[in-house]
């Protein structure tokens, strides 16, 4: 607001509407800092890129405006008095779209040479037109018997139309796009995420089963399984010779760009798909969530399935022996149990 000291006014710039810019500018910044660091592919940064181009068209203008210009009953004086101008010299006062759509500017029109930027932004791109003449009145009344004469277009043609224009590109560009980039992204399916629960590697399957197979299936050899992912373990003891006979399996789920690509996600995904089959009763206590199912073979003996989920670890044990059903069912939990205990999470 133009600051009056004696017979003269300061006209300066907006502090809120700079404070608003300089806090959408933050945002962005820092949205776009954010998916650099924790983005390994980084192809979002590009996507933010417009958004940051116009935070600069926007804000670079407004903090190179250079010092208020001071207006008094002889005329204006800008740049810290390097420049004088008359009111008998002096052209129309308006205000302009400022660079970028960043509110509006007040102008001094000048018969030779550029006009004079007084103040950038006087005021937001959603000013009312009784807020903005509120703005040049006080220049206006300072002219005295010259207001007449610089009064007579308070806005240059198409300002206000094209302010409210690109304050609405503004909010596609700085609000909207980056908001939809950052839906896309999902932040908090990232493991850093606070309360995420996951693992960044796999045990060997047979390590995560030795303890479980010396008591299930004693003097039994391991037999790993012939995948060679790292995010896909298996082990097998006794296959060679049943009863007894178990199994490990150990998958890990990585996280996928898009909503639901969160690894925990996919994995709880997985996990369903394979209780699904034959793994009917819940097991409480057991990771995230966990299941159980038995069934009788024609050789009288029990095959149990235990599927457990902690984070975006999934683990499979499948286990047969000649025991009671509650046994046999019991043994695979508690092997499945030992099984997801080897596995780090962060």
């Amino acid at each position: 607001m133009p600051h009056t000291s004696g017979s003269s006014i300061t006209v300066r710039a907006s502090r809120g509407h700079l404070a608003v810019l300089a806090l959408v500018s933050a945002i962005a910044w820092g949205a776009a800092l954010v998916l650099l660091v924790t983005d390994q592919q980084g192809a979002w940064l590009l996507a933010f890129l417009p958004s940051l181009f116009w935070c600069a068209l926007l804000v670079l203008p407004a903090l190179s405006s250079g010092p208020p210009a001071v207006v008094d009953a002889g005329g204006v004086t800008a740049g810290r008095g390097r420049t004088r101008v008359p009111w008998s010299e002096a052209g129309p006062v308006s205000l302009a779209v400022a660079p970028g759509g960043a509110g509006y500017l007040m102008l001094l029109a000048r018969p030779s040479g550029r006009p004079l930027v007084l103040a950038s932004p006087v005021a937001g791109p959603w000013a009312s037109r009784r807020t903005l003449l509120a703005r040049l009145e006080p220049v206006y009344a300072a002219a005295g018997e010259h207001r007449a004469r610089i009064s007579v277009r308070p806005f240059r043609r198409g300002a206000r139309f094209l302010a409210v224009l690109l304050a609405c590109l503004q909010l596609l560009v700085l609000v909207v796009a980056p908001a939809v980039l950052a839906a896309l992204s999902a932040p908090w399916t990232r493991p850093w995420w606070p309360g995420r629960d996951e693992a960044a590697r796999l045990p060997s399957a047979c390590a995560a089963g030795t303890a479980s197979a010396a008591r299930l299936v004693p003097g039994a050899a391991p037999e790993s399984g012939s995948s060679a992912s790292p995010d896909d373990r298996s082990c097998a003891w006794g296959a060679q010779h049943p009863p007894p006979e178990m199994s490990i399996r150990l998958e890990r789920e990585e996280r996928r760009v898009g909503p639901g690509g969160g690894a925990s996600e996919r994995t709880r995904t997985f996990y369903r798909d394979r209780a699904a089959e034959n793994c009917p009763v819940r097991v409480p206590g057991l990771g995230d969530e966990a299941c159980s199912g038995t069934e009788r073979e024609a050789d009288r003996t029990v095959r149990a399935v235990v599927v457990a989920r902690r984070g975006n670890v999934l683990v499979t044990v499948l286990y047969r022996a000649a025991a009671p059903e509650g046994q046999v069912a019991a043994d695979a939990v508690q092997a499945a149990r030992s099984a997801l205990a080897s596995v780090a999470f962060a």
